[in-house]
């Protein structure tokens, strides 16, 4: 049985049916608590469009003996053209030049300077170090171009009015904003809970907080932990984006398609809508969605409840689902972008200009497994696929279950494909 990618994705059903060329109906800008929202209706103003994408190199894979990569978690790219590999499991980024060769290889798995475990995220800098960032405890490492130690920080510990201890959960940096997805925990009064506030604020390179954009507060009880992912995930601080100006963008509410943008000095800008319903899940993707959660608390030495919800987010969590390009044109990710796509389309996203008015979609052509790769997108030219993160992503977990009598299949190396963008068609 072919595993589905609904579960990550966090998404609605929201690819329009109507023809290319825009719908009927006009967006609607209006003033709602001083605040401006534009309401998007009806099919992208331009219609769809077909980018088709056209191989430049690749690495990895059972036909690569010299290059190995575990779990693909983040890409980037340099004023130069070189693509930045975020490892996960290796816990180092491998560098490429713009013609595929790997020409360097940063950081390694450890604790000491310019070493880190399992990094969730990483940034580049515009002094070119690169800040690779850890879960827990939450920190960042920074390493030079020559993969030397570069300094570093703990994010709060320069406060220490703060308390407990902080995990970090993703960060962007754009117009000389460096903004966190972070949770910060301290001891309940009881000592069998803690209190943790989900923030989405900006930080300087000592770790300490600027604004804050985003803030919800939660309780995790030991003796009752329940994993609910209506209630338990804060989306804005996995759903983020920072623009090329510094302002933010975020999607906190897990029902409806709904992105807050903030300007740099925390002020609301405006609030980019569109109608969409969401779609429930199937059974078997409930299933798979369980045993995934599973899988990930098989470590925590607590009675753990798991609870799943009957629908899926409207836009994605994982896999970048706002995405604010150079040009300042925002890039949305939603379940219908992956899901029932014509015959080589691997992803189709939602695209609004920045003004916010949602002017096409734009659906990209290679070969691949639209329910188990993932497909990055690289500077303003160039797209990344990673093929089988799925399975990279199963194994780091610790696999599924396998029937008693039989052998758990091996999964194929992974593999990276670079491609240039060839525009529509």
């Amino acid at each position: 049985m072919k595993r589905g990618r609904s579960w990550l994705l966090a998404a609605a059903l929201c690819l329009l049916a109507a023809p290319a060329g825009g719908g009927q109906e006009k967006d609607i800008e209006k003033q709602i608590d001083g605040v401006l929202h534009v309401q998007n209706r009806g099919s992208p103003a331009q219609g769809i469009e077909t980018w088709r994408l056209e191989e430049l190199w690749r690495a990895g894979g059972e036909d690569d003996a010299d290059v190995f990569f575990g779990l693909i978690g983040q890409v980037r790219s340099d004023q130069e053209g070189n693509i930045y590999l975020l490892d996960g499991q290796l816990s180092e980024v491998k560098v490429f030049s713009p013609a595929g060769k790997l020409v360097k290889t940063l950081s390694r798995e450890g604790d000491g300077p310019g070493e880190v475990r399992g990094p969730n995220d990483m940034i580049l800098l515009p002094d070119g170090r690169v800040g690779l960032t850890q879960t827990f405890p939450g920190r960042v490492v920074l390493v030079d171009q020559d993969g030397q130690p570069a300094g570093g920080f703990t994010l709060g510990a320069a406060d220490p009015t703060q308390g407990g201890f902080t995990l970090v959960r993703g960060v962007r940096n754009g117009g000389g904003n460096l903004v966190f997805g972070v949770e910060n925990a301290t001891q309940g009064a009881d000592q069998q809970s803690q209190n943790r506030t989900s923030l989405l604020a900006s930080y300087d390179l000592e770790g300490v907080r600027g604004v804050v954009y985003h803030e919800y507060d939660w309780v995790f009880t030991f003796d009752r932990f329940k994993i609910d992912d209506d209630k338990f995930m804060d989306f804005a601080v996995r759903r983020f984006d920072v623009g090329p100006d510094g302002r933010v963008y975020t999607a906190a509410d897990r029902e409806h398609y709904a992105i807050t943008v903030y300007r740099a000095d925390g002020t609301v800008d405006r609030v980019i809508e569109r109608d969409c319903s969401a779609r429930r899940r199937t059974d078997e993707e409930k299933a798979e969605l369980r045993e995934l959660f599973e899988m990930a608390v098989r470590q925590i030495p607590i009675p753990t409840e798991i609870e799943i919800g009957e629908t899926e987010p409207p836009i994605s969590w994982l896999l970048n689902g706002v995405q604010v390009r150079q040009d300042g044109f925002l890039w949305v990710l939603t379940d219908a972008g992956t899901r029932d796509q014509p015959p080589g389309v691997m992803q189709t996203y939602d695209v609004f200009d920045p003004a916010g008015h949602f002017v096409r979609q734009v659906s990209m052509v290679c070969a691949g497994d639209p329910q188990e790769d993932s497909l990055f997108v690289v500077g303003q030219d160039r797209m990344l696929l990673v093929t089988g993160f799925m399975d990279a992503l199963r194994a780091v977990l610790g696999g599924g279950a396998t029937p008693e009598g039989e052998e758990q299949e091996e999964a194929a190396p992974v593999q990276v494909i670079c491609y240039r963008i060839a525009r529509a068609s």
